[in-house]
């Protein structure tokens, strides 16, 4: 910004015009320099110059100051100011003690070294407001060099520099920032072009962005703040088909890099890792000079310890099976791990943590999904895409929709059509399709104008659009659907079954189910009929008409009974209802009480029960007058029927309710957990959790204590 004029000039000229005017009417000294400035009054510039250019040295303090106050004045064609700024800094210099006549002048014009001072200071006030209104760096350079004592002299700097450094972001060149760094070392925009100097130094000594550019430049700029960003694109382009070879291979070539330590790290994430022992040691044989051995070990280890999630102060983290908190109470959840890593939440958002509870792909998502194939879905601003385990991007953030990766491919959605992708990001099948399914066996299902046929992962259409519904393929089978009616084929796109049944359903022990005209047999997995279709269709047959252990339930004529899978009627059908064969005993129903019968249709038991299970670690629940209790092999009841529930034995004893609270019996009926429970649930290697008033404790029956309590459980 400009500082204005002072306003001491104007006094000053004021000030002398009034002290002139007031001399030419009073007595007049007729010599050259009363004359000069008698003219300088009264306008007479031409006069007055000639009178101060030819008055005597003696004078030459007085005739520099006319003459510098003529150069400075506009109004006439004399106006000069550097030529003002010559005389005024030549009459700053002369002394006053010279002579008394020239002191006895000096005080009759009123010329001081405040008046003096006030002259010099407005020429080099306009110098400097000529220097801006032309606003080139040349100007000021000249201002600069001749008005070296001017108060605007900083400013008149500042103003060169501003311009010179827009000349240098103009041409935006290292040599142009390094000629103005060199050139005004003490401008303020030193820093900045310094800066700028070494960015435009790596852009443009890098501009080929070659492995070869990059390696030059860090051994001629060993020093360049950029020498990390010259390593950064070294380890990119060295591994930008992200392989474990690739990362391999960097390793080798960069030994000194600042990257050696995450390329060992993602050729760790990228193998093909099953968390056992065989990998840890076929890894460090691959790859003997691997710098973190133990802690790999340690990981391995760690791996196989066996996690449960659990939850205090409505916040979750994990304990092992001895009760070890090896994963601290820091997530809002936390998911199974797959692939050894869990997907984990924090402040509604999402990431990964491996068993140590090191958060290993930062919490930032807005939805994921847990591993598969290697690979993990997740969103962020509404988009899809998905990492690795390392958290990479391995697909962009760009998809409205991403199916999890099957047979290494991912579904896609894109302007409603649908289409396939590898976990390259390459689309491989094209946006083609009104809706697909996932790959399985090499094939996916599509759907197209409502019809529906399967292609190969290359796209081809093997099975064409000719279904109303079709399946995944499952041990080379399929079912399909046309106007409402089941069939089956091959992964040839053969028929195996016409699409005439109204029902088949999935295959159990090698057969499955069909059904036609409210009758139903059995189809082996070539689509042959095994079991002819006799027997009368219930919709409970989809379940407990399903072969196993051998036998499956039929029914005809409301009478049930069992048959094995040669078709051979091994109970007969002539009770109301009968259960699954366990431990050899077929739980039957005969009129409205139940017992069991043996292989051969023997009562065993006789029916006096009103509901009874199949047996289970030698103990079988039977219900009598409501109530549920448990008998033995010889039908004997060993725990009396005094529960409201019970659910059948499993190794850690049989789950019982009463009165709205759960407990947990032996096979002898008496109490492992008493019943003040809201609920009981088996976690399986003997752990079981217990709730209660909202808060939960996983007991282990292999230790016989409590591994985790919940706070105030």
């Amino acid at each position: 910004m400009l500082k204005s004029q002072p306003c001491l000039i104007v006094i000053f000229l004021m000030y002398a015009s009034g002290v002139f005017a007031q001399k030419l009417n009073g007595r007049l000294i007729h010599n050259r320099i009363d004359k000069g400035f008698e003219a300088l009054v009264i306008y007479d510039y031409f006069k007055a110059k000639r009178k101060f250019e030819y008055s005597s040295q003696r004078y030459k303090k007085l005739a520099d100051f006319g003459l510098a106050l003529i150069y400075y004045r506009t109004d006439n064609p004399f106006s000069q100011i550097d030529s003002a700024y010559s005389h005024i800094t030549r009459c700053e210099k002369i002394p006053y003690n010279q002579n008394k006549k020239l002191q006895k002048k000096l005080l009759k014009w009123h010329i001081s070294n405040d008046s003096i001072q006030i002259l010099k200071e407005a020429i080099e006030h306009r110098a400097f407001l000529n220097a801006v209104q032309k606003n080139t760096i040349l100007e000021y350079e000249n201002y600069i060099q001749n008005y070296t004592a001017s108060k605007w002299l900083n400013e008149a700097e500042s103003r060169r520099n501003a311009l010179a450094f827009r000349n240098a972001l103009e041409l935006n060149t290292y040599v142009a920032y390094r000629n103005f760094i060199t050139k005004y070392p003490d401008a303020l925009e030193i820093p900045i072009a310094k800066d700028k100097y070494e960015f435009c130094l790596f852009k443009e000594s890098t501009n080929s962005n070659t492995i070869d550019a990059y390696r030059k430049f860090i051994g001629t700029y060993p020093k360049s703040p950029f020498k990390l960003v010259a390593e950064d694109s070294i380890y990119a382009l060295s591994t930008q088909s992200k392989t474990v070879e690739a990362y391999y291979t960097f390793i080798k070539q960069n030994p000194e890099s600042s990257h050696i330590n995450d390329a060992w790290k993602k050729i760790y994430l990228g193998s093909k890792n099953d968390y056992s022992l065989g990998f840890y040691e076929n890894f460090i044989k691959k790859y003997p000079d691997y710098p973190f051995k133990e802690a790999l070990k340690r990981e391995i280890q760690l791996a196989q310890v066996e996690l449960y999630i659990v939850r205090d102060n409505n916040l979750f983290g994990a304990v092992s099976k001895t009760g070890n908190l090896l994963i601290p109470f820091a997530f809002e959840s936390i998911d199974e791990f797959s692939e050894g890593l869990a997907l984990v939440t924090q402040n509604g958002k999402y990431g990964y943590i491996n068993k140590s509870g090191k958060t290993v792909i930062p919490i930032v998502y807005d939805e994921a999904e847990s591993f598969r194939e290697g690979i993990a879905i997740v969103k962020r601003e509404q988009k899809y895409g998905a990492i690795n385990k390392v958290g990479d991007l391995v697909i962009p953030l760009q998809y409205e929709e991403l199916g999890d990766s099957h047979d290494s491919l991912l579904m896609v959605k894109s302007n409603q059509q649908y289409g396939f992708i590898n976990q390259k990001n390459k689309l491989i099948i094209p946006y083609s399709w009104d809706n697909v399914y996932d790959f399985n066996e090499g094939l996916a299902p599509v759907e197209k104008q409502e019809k529906q046929g399967y292609i190969n992962k290359n796209g081809a259409l093997v099975i064409p659009l000719k279904y109303d519904w079709v399946e995944s393929f499952n041990n080379n089978i399929a079912r399909v659907q046309i106007n409402e009616l089941y069939g089956l084929i091959n992964i040839e796109g053969d028929s195996l079954l016409p699409c005439i049944y109204d029902v088949i359903s999935k295959f159990s022990e090698g057969l499955a189910l069909v059904v036609k005209d409210d009758k139903c047999g059995y189809i082996n997995q070539a689509g042959k009929i095994v079991i002819p279709l006799q027997y009368d269709y219930k919709s409970e047959n989809e379940i407990f008409g399903l072969f196993s252990n051998g036998y499956a339930k039929v029914v005809k004529r409301n009478k049930k009974g069992f048959i094995d899978k040669n078709g051979k009627i091994v109970i007969p059908l002539e009770y109301a209802d009968v259960n699954m064969i366990s431990e050899g005993l077929f739980p039957v129903k005969k009129k409205s009480k139940w017992g069991y019968a043996d292989i051969n249709n023997k009562i065993q038991i006789k029916p006096e029960f009103e509901k009874a299970e199949p047996f289970s670690q030698g103990r079988a629940k039977v219900i009598v007058k409501g109530k549920s209790g448990f008998i033995d092999l010889k039908g004997k009841i060993v725990i009396e029927p005094r529960f409201d529930l019970a659910q059948n034995f499993e190794k850690e004893g049989a789950l019982v309710m009463k009165d709205g609270k759960y407990g947990l019996i032996n096979t002898s009926g008496t109490l492992i957990f008493p019943m003040e429970y809201d609920k009981i649930q088996f976690l399986g290697n003997g752990v079981v959790i217990l709730r209660k008033n909202g808060k939960n404790a996983l007991y282990s029956n292999t230790y016989l204590r409590f591994i985790f309590k919940e706070r105030d459980f």
